[in-house]
């Protein structure tokens, strides 16, 4: 199952990402200091490796 299927069937089902590989980056034009607050739980967001 590709990355689109995978965020559909855990939206619309409300479960989270039982192997812990879904992540995705935060809106740009989010304001500082404001909580990232995605509709699929247990995503977390991706970060640049420095």
């Amino acid at each position: 199952m590709d990355l689109v299927h995978r965020l559909l069937a855990l939206h619309f089902t409300g479960k989270q990402d039982k192997y812990g590989s879904l992540k995705a980056w935060p809106a740009p034009d989010l304001p500082s200091g404001k909580a990232w607050n995605p509709p699929v739980k247990g995503l977390v967001p991706r970060t640049i490796a420095p």
